[in-house]
């Protein structure tokens, strides 16, 4: 089994392995590049006494997301200007991160952290800010699915597997 990359540390692996009939992939990586990259930001209100916009909007999100380790974090560093000094900046891991910038907070991470749970806005792969829990701008991300993951894709689905 080593010669086909296959690791069993368990010897009733096999026995179990027949009675599988589910299958669960991660697919940030798997199917996918697990290169994220933003390719949409809708702008809400007027911070900033009318100077604000998209460039600007994505580099205090940079400075924001900087302080998180997860691959759509890091899909904000080629953003980052270093204008921005944000404090008090939190991780809140599996929420998003909180920080002050000009003292208003700020919120950067899923739609239930920055909105709350009664919110209208909510759009599938995207992430969210605020300042000051007004909703300022909401980032759309993507990741390419590699080219192979199809053919897996069609293989699973023709199988018995669910």
């Amino acid at each position: 089994m080593g010669t086909l990359g296959i690791l069993l540390r368990k010897n009733h692996v096999f026995e179990t392995l027949c009675k599988v009939n589910h299958l669960v992939v991660d697919k940030t990586g798997t199917l996918t590049h697990g290169d994220i990259e933003i390719n949409e930001t809708t702008l809400y209100g007027d911070f900033l006494q009318g100077d604000w916009n998209e460039e600007r909007a994505l580099a205090i999100a940079a400075e924001l997301e900087a302080h998180a380790n997860h691959p759509i974090a890091r899909a904000f560093r080629t953003f980052k200007t270093g204008e921005y000094e944000i404090t008090d900046v939190e991780n809140i891991i599996g929420s998003g991160v909180v920080g002050i910038y000009q003292g208003k907070t700020l919120k950067i991470g899923s739609a239930t952290f920055v909105l709350g749970s009664n919110n209208r806005r909510v759009k599938a792969n995207s992430i969210y800010l605020s300042i000051d829990d007004e909703l300022v701008a909401t980032f759309s991300y993507h990741d390419p699915i590699r080219k192979e993951s199809q053919e897996f894709i069609e293989a699973f689905k023709a199988s018995v597997l669910k």
